[in-house]
């Protein structure tokens, strides 16, 4: 598995630890496994938004990370950081 999978894989260990509906885990592994890695990142970042699924600090650096890596401006991903716990 190389590293932007790894980081995806990591991403999505953290929202399902943190209450993301199956649904929603079962499509990011498909999109995983088929090596959509954007539509993995974009589906995941859509679904703990939606959800108010609360992240650290710690993942939000994981997803600034993955993007970056994506090639994806941070204005793209940003209104995730809402989700940052204090």
């Amino acid at each position: 598995m190389n590293k932007l999978k790894k980081k995806l894989q990591a991403l999505l260990d953290v929202a399902e630890e943190s209450g993301l509906n199956n649904q929603a885990i079962i499509i990011a592994k498909e999109f995983l496994e088929y090596n959509e890695t954007g539509l993995c990142f974009d589906h995941i970042l859509i679904q703990m938004h939606e959800y108010d699924i609360e992240i650290t600090e710690a993942t939000y650096l994981l997803i600034c990370d993955i993007g970056d890596k994506l090639k994806r401006t941070a204005e793209s991903y940003s209104y995730i950081k809402e989700l940052i716990k204090l």
